[in-house]
Order: structure tokens, then C-alpha cells, then sequence
């Protein structure tokens, strides 16, 4: 039984319901950049779209103090390509779209049927605190919530019947994608991981061992080789070793 919230999705596909809320989402940012502009939460945010721009007159440099290098080889390829676009908030603004929006779809999937209340207060609390996300965005708050929806995409899969493998798989890419965009972030989001797949287990009585497997291969291979190559380019072109 689907519930009065997920009713009117119901009758659309899942692939057109993650659209529209891309769509939403997009116009809140249109929206509210026009009204309130843009402001960088922090100066490290600042410096390193000044290095990888090369707006600081240093040329255009990939490696960024708390961002992995693959980012910035990718964003460096950007602003040479087209100097006079602001990739790095394009960059920051594209990862936080796809994140609030799997949240706010993962949610409604997982309190499919539980009590309205818990459905206003889950999908009422992202959408308050959605605006200053926007208005004032920071790297940091960017990779916990593409880290966070890694988990909640999981789960929300497995609910939906997906394969354990494809959910695991999917889940420990976003995972991955917020220890690219800041490692100190990820380190948290293993523990929330790890304590909402226990709640899980808990109340079902039991842990889908091919699901977290494929989690957390995905985090160690994709994981492990973005921090391998990242070490490997601060000692061979930098020749220092990556400051912790």
C-alpha cells in the first residue's frame, strides 16, 4: 500500500519521479541564487576553486588541500576548456542536487507506510534546511550529504527489491564520491553507515551479507585507488607527502 505522500508518484515511473525532483530542486536554486546570490561557506572553498581556476595567478593546479586529486585534474580539463564558467561551483552545486534529491526520494521510499508524521518531519526537515545549503555552499556539507544518500540509496533500493549487489554497488559509489570531495567527512559517514545497517539488521532479523559485501568492496577498491592515486601524484610531481 502505497501511502497519501507516495500515491501521486505511484502512478509515474521511478526514473520520471527522480526527475522531477531534480526539476524542484533546480528551480529552488534558480531561485534563490537569483534573489540571494552565491557565497562560498569558507575560505578553503575559496582557495581551492582560486588554485584549480588558476584565478590567484598561479596557473591552474589539480591537487587541492582537502579535495582529491582526481577532482581536480577534472575541474583544471573544465576551466581550461572554458575559463570563464565558475566549474567549481557547478561542480559543488551538480553533487548537492543529486544528493538532497536521492535523500527526499530515498526517504519517501524507506517511510513507505509508517506513520504521516514521520514523512512530514523526515522530508519537511530536508526541505528547511535545503535553502541555506544553497545560498551559502561549502564543500564539507556537500560530501556528508552525497555520502549520506550512498546509505539511504541501499536501503531504499533493497526495499524497492533491487539485488543486494547492484544496491551495495550503488550505495559505495556516492559513498566514494564524498571521500572525494572531502576524505575527513567520509570517516563519519562509516559509522552512520555501519550504525543504520545494524538498525536494519535489528529490526528484520537478519543482515544481507552479499549487499554489505558489495558495499564495502566498492568502498575499498574505488575508495582506496582515488586515495592511492592521490598519494602518488603529491610525492611524484610535488615530491612531499599529502599533508593529513
Amino acid at each position: 500500500m502505497t501511502t497519501w505522500v507516495l500515491a501521486p508518484l505511484g502512478r509515474i515511473r521511478a526514473r520520471r519521479t527522480v526527475g522531477l525532483v531534480l526539476l524542484v530542486h533546480l528551480a529552488v536554486v534558480a531561485v534563490l541564487r537569483a534573489v540571494f546570490g552565491l557565497a562560498l561557506r569558507t575560505s578553503d572553498d575559496a582557495e581551492m576553486m582560486a588554485a584549480v581556476s588558476g584565478y590567484d595567478g598561479g596557473g591552474t593546479r589539480p591537487e587541492l588541500l582537502f579535495t582529491n586529486v582526481l577532482i581536480g585534474h577534472a575541474l583544471r580539463a573544465l576551466y581550461r576548456m572554458a575559463p570563464e564558467l565558475p566549474w567549481y561551483g557547478i561542480y559543488l552545486h551538480g553533487l548537492q542536487m543529486l544528493a538532497v534529491s536521492v535523500i527526499v526520494v530515498g526517504l519517501l521510499v524507506l517511510l513507505e507506510g509508517r506513520a504521516r508524521i514521520l514523512v512530514v518531519a523526515a522530508v519537511g526537515a530536508t526541505l528547511i534546511l535545503l535553502p541555506g545549503f544553497i545560498v551559502s555552499i561549502q564543500f564539507t556539507i556537500v560530501a556528508f550529504l552525497i555520502a549520506l544518500s550512498g546509505p539511504l540509496l541501499f536501503l531504499a533500493l533493497r526495499a524497492r527489491g533491487v539485488g543486494p549487489v547492484t544496491c551495495g554497488a550503488v550505495g559505495g559509489v556516492l559513498m566514494v564520491a564524498g571521500l572525494l570531495v572531502r576524505f575527513q567527512s567520509f570517516a563519519a559517514m562509516v559509522l552512520v553507515t555501519a550504525l543504520l545497517l545494524l538498525v536494519i539488521a535489528v529490526h528484520d532479523g537478519r543482515l544481507d551479507i552479499r549487499g554489505v559485501a558489495a558495499l564495502g568492496i566498492t568502498i575499498a577498491v574505488l575508495g582506496g585507488g582515488a586515495v592511492a592515486v592521490e598519494n602518488l601524484w603529491w610525492e611524484d610531481h610535488l615530491g612531499i607527502a599529502r599533508p593529513q
